[in-house]
């Protein structure tokens, strides 16, 4: 914007001096010889003529002979000469000689030209931009009394001015809206209420401003490019503090720049025919050069214009945030899809992209917000806001739990280009961080710690680092890679002293040091480990006595006492892990926190056959968390201890109870180890009058239940097969399978009968489909070893030899050695030695007769399968001898079965090696043995002998 000033130099009126002293005539230049009425006549002449530069040395002569001077026409004369001598220096362009002349006449008495002379002085600091002086001049004219009309517009403009350059807002605007209400041209009028405009703005005065809006409107004023960027910031300042009906109102009043383009092109165009009309009638020079000024400001603004950003792009991206501010969600997204699609690839055309996308989201349109932000990525995959675009994506499918599409997008940040910008590397960890969570949730740990590492390597200095470094401990502790994961813990600490996880980081610490103490052979270096763990446990529960975690640590170190063997020297082990234990009850925030110290010291108590205190524990754990408690376990545990204290009925009334309290629920796996604990106690305590009377309970029961209570009916059911007998419990399996039964309704207790009769059909097809909803929904039941086994037959059945010894594997690692668990390895044995290698296999079977809680008929085929071990290595001698074992030690498994196979092998055996009498005499031995006589190989055994003619 350029400045302006109202020249008063030509509307200074000539004072003829001849008022004051006679006229004379002058012709010499030397005025030092003349008396003074000859040079006050010679300067009053020269000003006539307009001779300016002639006048001033007259002038200077009659103002050093009169300076001196005190009567009153003397000083009369000495300050109408200095006035006239600063006016003559003025219109020869020595405005700084003239401003000292105005100073000392300011200065002096009497100043009957003082109006006139601020308004000169004003015009001369405007020369050299001295706001501060002009300030000054303006409000000591505004001070004097009686001030004309034209005196006080004027006084205004100048201070308004000078305001206004030195910034002060505020204070600038009244005196501009008087200049702008007084102004007696167009030009001058609207500069003044354009700087008003914008003093009100950089103000933040903005109810004065509003009212000043359309006035200015009304006038060709609103075409200047000055007001209009000056109304964008107004505009984007109101956004910014929510007050978005003004900001709409500003910025509906932009204009179009072609619109200001077409408008100075005339106006120019008209300034510029009208000068050169004038100049042919005659116009001074100092009117031409200002009417050049202007248009050459003109101009200057339509260049500055026209290389302006396309503002318009702009001003419409912001009246569409302002609708969607307003929840004029559809009318926004008109704008910003339009402003996409006339440029893809710019920055507002981006900008209003990623503004559509959050209009999508905010009217619920996931599905279109998705697949745009999915073709964005496709077509500008490094884009500017395709990081953003990344991480509103995966936050929202995050949180709904969509892990598979938070991990989907794991491939579009793989393509983003490599960027030092600190934001944009935040952004990218945050995806990373989510992508993480996504795996994390979906049990796939590797991946989700390759994310973390990611984090943790490639933006150390990102706000996800620290948190990523605990997060991939977890992900190493959650595989059983505790070495690792106390590295990440430990260095978390290290790092995050304060940080949001630096009490759970301790906790796994403590976990970590509980598991590699678990995988050291060493008994020294394992119970060394053992106690470093409980060293930490006891330090996070000393430093952290409120945190989430406590009861857990408790529980923890309760099992790590528990663990501990008494000694002369230590013999309250169990009192401590106790004593824990009830912490742990008294410290959970969850009841599954204070479910596990309950029935871990439950088992504490049964080591040492505290039946009663198990009862107690239970009814205070009970008491404790009511309705959330495990209710059936602990009625479970009750019963149990009923029982061993000699009150069968008790128990058995209370299991009842339990079930038909609790059955309906399919979480409560308690009610299936009631359901299991009560078929026991039938078997094993109960009188025949007494199981059928259970039974009879049981069937009124089920007749009584209401059908909408599905899952108690099938646990009922399952129930009351069990005491039944097997072949019941198999019916009832065969016939949820063939019903297809809705898994939802099923329970540990069913799956285990479905996973059986799945086997025995060899319905691979089912035993997929009962492993997975298994596994997925009863992970830690105690029944889930039924689908351990279900998946092994089904790689069986699918002769997938490697998937059969990993899913047992699998099955062992869960539960061992125990008494049900015979068949995997003896299913490994013979896969091992299906594949031929015979020392894998043999050690194998070998290892079955190792464990007494499996003897019986698998001991029979282990002994026989070593012995086909060593018919493949071709140890004959050997081989017969494990052949001979089997025949003469389990000739009673399975109806003689393995004993018939034992003596046909071992008569192989004998042959293969010459001995063919011996071989003889062994069939001969098997038809004389009343375990194998009868069997299906002695009638083939006796054919072949007499095709031999052996009698």
């Amino acid at each position: 914007m350029s400045f302006f000033h109202r020249c008063c130099g030509c509307s200074v009126q000539a004072v003829l001096l001849a008022s004051v002293f006679a006229t004379g005539v002058c012709t010499a230049q030397d005025y030092s010889t003349l008396g003074i009425s000859d040079v006050v006549g010679g300067a009053d002449r020269l000003l006539q003529r307009g001779d300016y530069r002639g006048a001033i040395p007259a002038l200077e002569e009659v103002v050093r002979r009169t300076q001196d001077l005190t009567d009153p026409a003397g000083r009369e004369t000495l300050q109408t000469c200095r006035f006239q001598l600063a006016r003559s220096h003025y219109q020869v362009g020595d405005v700084a000689a003239g401003m000292a002349v105005l100073q000392n006449y300011l200065d002096a008495e009497p100043r009957k030209k003082e109006r006139l002379a601020l308004r000169m002085m004003a015009q001369g600091f405007f020369e050299v931009e001295d706001w501060d002086k002009i300030q000054e001049v303006a409000n000591r004219l505004l001070a004097m009394p009686d001030l004309e009309k034209e005196d006080r517009y004027n006084a205004n403009l100048l201070l308004g001015q000078a305001l206004f350059r030195q910034e002060k807002w505020a204070e600038c605007v009244g005196p501009l809206s008087y200049a702008a209400d007084h102004a007696t041209d167009e030009r001058t009028g609207g500069l003044c209420q354009i700087m008003a405009v914008r003093a009100l703005v950089e103000s933040e005065s903005w109810k004065e401003l509003f009212g000043w809006i359309p006035r200015l409107y009304r006038t060709d004023s609103k075409y200047d490019i000055t007001l209009n960027l000056t109304l964008m910031k107004a505009g984007k300042a109101r956004f910014e503090e929510d007050d978005y009906l003004n900001a709409l109102l500003l910025y509906r009043m932009v204009l179009p720049r072609q619109e200001m383009l077409d408008f100075s092109g005339k106006k120019v165009r008209r300034l510029s025919k009208k000068l050169v009309a004038d100049r042919k009638v005659g116009i001074s020079d100092a009117v031409v050069a200002e009417r050049e000024k202007e248009i050459g400001e003109i101009k200057e603004s339509m260049t500055i214009l026209s290389e302006l950003p396309p503002y318009e792009d702009e001003v419409t991206l912001r009246i569409g945030q302002i609708y969607a501010e307003v929840k004029r969600y559809w009318e926004a997204y008109v704008l910003f899809d339009r402003l996409y699609a006339n440029d893809r690839s710019s920055e507002i055309g981006e900008a209003a992209m990623l503004q559509s996308v959050l209009i999508l989201y905010d009217v619920g349109q996931v599905d279109r917000a998705e697949e745009r932000i999915l073709r964005y990525l496709d077509e500008t995959p490094d884009g500017k806001f395709a990081r953003t675009l990344l991480t509103m994506m995966s936050r929202d499918n995050l949180m709904k739990k969509n892990f598979d599409k938070v991990i989907s997008l794991k491939a579009n940040v793989e393509r983003l280009s490599a960027t030092d910008v600190e934001d944009e590397k935040n952004l990218e960890a945050d995806v990373h961080y989510m992508t993480a969570f996504g795996y994390f949730q979906k049990f796939d740990y590797a991946s989700a710690g390759e994310q973390f590492t990611s984090i943790v390597e490639n933006y150390p200095n990102s706000p996800q680092a620290g948190d990523a470094r605990y997060f991939r401990g977890m992900t190493f502790m959650m595989r059983a890679d505790y070495a690792h994961a106390l590295e990440d813990f430990l260095a978390y600490q290290k790092s995050n002293q304060n940080g949001e996880h630096y009490a759970a980081s301790m906790f796994r610490e403590a976990v970590c040091l509980f598991g590699l103490a678990g995988e050291i052979r060493d008994a020294e270096e394992s119970a060394a480990k053992l106690k470093e763990s409980e060293v930490v446990f006891t330090r996070f529960i000393e430093t952290n006595p409120n945190d989430v975690l406590v009861s857990e640590a408790y529980s923890m170190r309760g099992d790590i006492e528990a663990a501990k063997e008494a000694t002369n020297e230590d013999p309250y082990t169990l009192d401590r892990a106790l004593a824990d234990y009830r912490q742990g009850i008294d410290t959970a925030t969850t009841a599954m926190q204070a479910s596990y110290p309950a029935f871990q010291a439950a088992k504490v108590y049964k080591l040492e056959f505290k039946w009663q205190d198990i009862i107690d524990l239970m009814n205070y754990y009970m008491d404790r968390w009511e309705e959330m408690a495990n209710v059936s376990e602990a009625v479970y545990w009750i019963g149990q201890s009923q029982i061993e204290l000699g009150e069968v009925n008790e128990a058995i009334e209370a299991y009842l109870e339990a079930i038909e309290r609790f059955g309906n629920d399919p979480e409560k796996q308690g009610v299936d180890k009631i359901i299991s604990e009560l078929v026991k106690v039938s078997n094993q305590q109960l009188a025949d009058e007494e199981r059928e009377a259970l039974s009879v309970k049981l069937k009124f029961k089920l007749t009584s239940v209401d059908d909408r209570m599905d899952v108690l009916k099938l646990r009922l059911q399952v129930a009351q097969a069990l005491l039944a007998g097997e072949e019941a419990a198999s019916a009832l399996g065969d016939r949820l399978i063939s019903e297809n039964q809705d898994l939802k309704k099923t329970t540990p207790a069913s799956l285990a009968l479905m996973c059986d009769s799945a086997v025995t059909a060899t319905d691979t097809e089912q035993m997929q489909r009962l492993y997975d909803y298994f596994f997925d929904k009863y992970e830690e039941s105690d029944e889930l070893w039924h689908a351990c086994r279900a998946k092994t037959y089904m790689m069986l059945a699918n002769d997938d030899d490697w998937g059969v010894l990993k899913s047992i594997d699998e099955a062992q690692g869960m539960f061992g050695a125990e008494e049900f668990m015979g068949w995997a390895q003896l299913i490994k044995a013979q896969t091992l030695l299906k594949m031929k290698k015979y020392e894998e296999a043999e050690e194998a079977f070998n290892m079955v007769m190792g464990v007494p809680e499996w003897r019986g008929p698998i001991f029979a085929e282990s002994m026989y399968g070593m012995g086909m071990c060593r018919m493949g290595r071709e140890d004959l001698t050997n081989a017969h001898a494990f052949f001979q074992r089997t025949y003469l030690l389990f000739k009673s498994y399975s109806d003689g079965e393995w004993a018939a196979k034992g003596y046909l092998a071992a008569a192989d055996c004998l042959q293969k090696l010459g001995k063919e009498e011996d071989a003889v005499k062994t069939l001969k031995a098997m038809l004389e043995d009343v375990y194998t006589n009868t069997t299906p190989q002695a009638e083939l055994v006796r054919e072949q002998l007499k095709k031999l003619g052996v009698q």
